[in-house]
């Protein structure tokens, strides 16, 4: 990071870089090959950051199992399995054996 000083220039400033001028013609740039611009760009930015990997993980299935218990507890609240005793549905869950 460079700490030369950058001056500030008020938005009507003709001694602003860049002021009245159009930016430059396709012909009048350099020609840079693909292959350059990709390695620069894996030098700068490329890799795995494995902090934000984690805990983008962590943030995604704790979203996932909080959304998930969302619907299970509204499910409960409307009522959506009617007629299903709590008893019968815990015996029903710890035999292994559904009776409809």
């Amino acid at each position: 990071m460079s700490t030369a000083h950058t001056p500030d220039y008020d938005q009507n400033d003709s001694n602003a870089p860049g002021h009245g001028q159009s930016p430059p013609r396709r012909e009048d740039r350099p020609v840079v090959d693909r292959e350059v611009v990709l390695t620069r760009q894996k030098e700068e930015f490329g890799g795995i950051k494995f902090g934000s990997a984690f805990f983008g993980w962590l943030t995604a299935t704790g979203t996932a199992v909080l959304l998930t218990a969302l619907l299970t507890a509204a499910g409960a609240a409307l009522g959506i399995a009617k007629g299903t005793d709590v008893g019968k549905a815990a015996q029903n869950a710890t035999s292994g054996v559904s009776q409809f």
